[in-house]
């Protein structure tokens, strides 16, 4: 099997990345960030030598030894840097969440269609061995027809240091509660009616509702 060949574009959130890919056996061809010193400390700490690191991700998108890009900069730029390795021939895998509007989601998404590679929104609590549990009692009828799911989410949005944390557009449900909303839908199915988000403060979605086809609210 061809040994997998990926790039890293983002080195705050990307430096598990690089140890996800190079645990599976890929190799790192190259590493990007804006920030020179958050380059030279990924490089060194993981041996990536200095013609692999870049601070533009555009002098990427060419490269014959690439066939996959991770994507974990700010939300903000999730699309701008996922079209353009997918328009590129090249795989993604982007962080969570996908964007923060539908119109750049389903711009990346069509990105993907017509590129013909694979892109991929790293929700890793699909991945937690208890929710993989989970997904298999409902599969498997354990629990019986579903009827009620609910789901929640906090963290304390109060000691933000990020200025792209603190983006309007970045909601607390698109933030950080996109794993509450995106464990709803892997367990429970698409919902037959409407949803309804109950929040309980500016730092801490609460539970998330919706309606099954059954027509109870979940």
């Amino acid at each position: 099997m061809k040994q997998l060949k990926v790039a890293v574009i983002g080195l705050q959130f990307g430096m598990a990345h690089i140890e996800g890919a190079m645990g599976c056996g890929a190799e790192i061809a190259a590493i990007c960030d804006s920030n020179e010193e958050h380059l030279r400390f990924a490089g060194e700490r993981y041996g990536i030598p200095a013609e692999k690191r870049f601070t533009d991700y555009r002098e990427l998108l060419h490269r014959d030894d690439i066939d996959a890009a991770v994507i974990a900069v700010p939300d903000q730029q999730h699309r701008e840097l996922s079209c353009a390795f997918l328009k590129a021939g090249k795989h993604v895998l982007c962080e969570k969440p996908m964007a923060l509007t539908r119109e750049d989601t389903e711009a990346m998404i069509r990105a993907a269609d017509e590129s013909g590679c694979q892109m991929m929104v790293g929700q890793i609590c699909r991945f937690t061995p208890a929710f993989e549990k989970a997904k298999a009692l409902v599969e498997n009828g354990t629990l019986g027809d579903l009827y009620f799911l609910e789901s929640e989410y906090a963290h304390d949005y109060m000691k933000i240091v990020d200025n792209w944390r603190a983006d309007p557009l970045r909601h607390g449900v698109i933030g950080g509660g996109c794993h509450a909303v995106d464990l709803l839908r892997w367990l429970g199915g698409r919902p037959a009616g409407g949803v309804r988000l109950r929040h309980q403060a500016a730092a801490a979605p609460g539970a998330l509702r919706r309606r099954h086809r059954s027509g109870a609210e979940v």
